[in-house]
């Protein structure tokens, strides 16, 4: 799937715009770049806010964009741990949604996507070249 994309970015944006990471949230842009909060060997953090309330902002994770996710039964304890500590301190980030996705290119070059769901069950697109994003959409920290 790298291949297709000069950049992740380019990627992000075209799923965004599909409304295929969350379909009530946007991606944020400044100067006409894309809001990026962070980054680490394992995940791009990117800022978002809600379509209909532009001023409620968020932190989408995208794992999976340049190294291999994580596996999806890890990915789904650490979403699940995340929502405990949230619920029991006011300390922890807030985890507002999370899916994966697995997604490819069709013949025409548009984008084809595969919502896995929480108890990672195998999905036929990874084994035909596709890419498999984990997305963690959170509250922004101030």
């Amino acid at each position: 799937m790298q291949q297709y994309y000069a950049d992740r970015e380019s990627l992000i944006i075209e799923l965004d715009e599909k409304g295929l990471l969350f379909p009530d949230y946007q991606l944020l842009r400044v100067n006409g770049e894309l809001s990026r909060l962070g980054e680490n060997s394992k995940s791009v953090v990117y800022e978002m806010c809600h379509r209909l309330q532009p001023e409620k902002r968020y932190a989408l994770k995208v794992i999976g964009l340049e190294n291999p996710p994580l596996a999806s039964d890890k990915f789904w304890e650490n979403v699940k741990i995340q929502r405990i500590l949230s619920a029991l301190s006011r300390f922890v980030v807030t985890c507002v949604d999370a899916k994966e996705l697995v997604i490819r290119p069709d013949e025409s070059g548009d984008i084809v996507e595969n919502e896995k769901n929480e108890v990672g069950e195998d999905c036929a697109f990874e084994e035909n070249g596709g890419m498999h994003l984990q997305l963690l959409l959170q509250e922004k920290l101030l």
